[in-house]
C-alpha cells in the first residue's frame, strides 16, 4: 500500500473519517508512507534529521543528578493494580532515569520544533536577541513554543512587548510584519487569536492587535505554504529511529497520528 499525505492530513488535522484508501482505523506501516520531501530545502532536510540523531544519542547519556525523592518513590505504590509487586530500588532508578532523560528530550524538542519549519525554503532561523523564525516573503515572524503553556505571565508579558518593539518601532526592520506566538501543542484548535497577556504587576491586559497573534504550528506551517509540513517532521524522526534500530520499518504509526490528532483539537 502507498499511504499519501494528503490522506494523512485529511484524517488527522482535517477530521475526516477515510480518505483515499485509508480510513481513521487503518494500520499505516511506516514502510508505506513516503515523507516526498522534494519541495523541502535539502539543508534544512538534513539539519532537522541530524537533530534528531542527536537527541536519540544524547537520550543514551542522560542520567539523574538530582537527590532521590523517598516520598514520591513511596507514593509511586499509588498507581500500582492488584497484583503488582511494590516499587522497589530497580524500578524506582530506573522510573528516574527515564524521567530524567524525557525531560531531557523535552528541552531540545524546542530546537527540533524550530528546525521542523526551517525545512520550508521561506522559513530561515532569526539571530539572537530576536524571535526565533523570521518569513520575509509573507512579512512574518514568530517565536515558537512546545506548549501553551509554555511561559509563565512574566515570560509572556516579556514576549509581548519585544513583539511590539519589533513590528511597531520606526527603526525596527520588521516593522509591520506580523508577530506571531506559534504553540505547537495549542490550548484549543489552535486557529488564529490575539496575544494580549495581561501585565502580571498591574492586571492590566495587553491591548489586541492584528499585527501580534497566537496560533498553532500547524496553522502556522499552513500560512508559510507547507501545510503538510508537521506530518512530513514525524515521518521523518520516524525514519531517524529506524535507521538507529529503535523502530521496526513496518512500525504502526497509527497511533502517533492519533496523538497528533488528539494534541491539535
Amino acid at each position: 500500500m502507498n499511504i499519501q499525505l494528503l490522506d494523512l492530513k485529511a484524517l488527522y488535522i482535517d477530521g475526516y473519517k477515510e480518505s483515499g484508501n485509508i480510513s481513521i482505523n487503518s494500520e499505516l506501516k511506516l514502510s508505506d508512507i513516503n515523507p516526498l520531501v522534494g519541495n523541502l530545502d535539502p539543508v534544512g532536510v538534513e539539519n532537522f534529521k541530524k537533530e534528531v540523531t542527536s537527541i536519540i544519542i544524547g537520550s543514551r547519556g542522560v542520567r539523574p543528578k538530582s537527590k532521590p525523592d523517598p516520598i514520591s518513590a513511596l507514593l509511586m505504590n499509588a498507581d500500582l493494580s492488584n497484583g503488582n509487586e511494590p516499587i522497589n530500588e530497580e524500578a524506582y532508578l530506573l522510573f528516574e532515569r527515564g524521567r530524567i532523560a524525557d525531560k531531557w528530550r523535552g528541552n531540545k524538542i524546542g530546537k527540533l520544533n524550530e528546525l521542523m519549519a526551517c525545512m520550508l525554503p521561506n522559513v530561515i532561523k532569526s539571530e539572537s536577541g530576536q524571535l526565533d523564525l523570521q518569513v520575509p516573503d509573507k512579512k512574518l515572524i514568530a517565536e515558537v513554543k512546545n506548549r501553551f503553556n509554555t511561559m509563565n505571565a512574566a515570560s509572556a508579558i516579556k514576549t509581548r512587548k519585544n513583539m511590539h518593539s519589533l513590528v511597531y518601532q520606526n527603526s525596527s526592520r520588521f516593522k509591520g510584519f506580523k508577530a506571531i506566538l506559534v504553540e505547537r501543542i495549542p490550548k484549543s484548535s489552535g486557529e488564529q487569536a490575539y496575544f494580549s497577556p495581561s501585565n502580571p504587576d498591574t492586571g492590566e491586559k495587553t491591548p489586541d492587535t492584528d499585527l501580534i497573534v497566537r496560533k498553532g504550528l500547524q496553522q502556522f506551517l499552513t500560512e508559510c505554504g507547507g501545510p503538510l509540513l508537521y506530518i512530513q517532521g514525524i515521518i521523518l524522526i520516524a525514519q531517524v529511529l529506524v535507521e538507529n534500530h529503535l523502530l521496526p520499518r513496518d512500525y504502526d504509526m497509527r497511533f502517533i497520528f492519533k496523538l497528533l490528532k488528539e494534541s491539535l483539537s
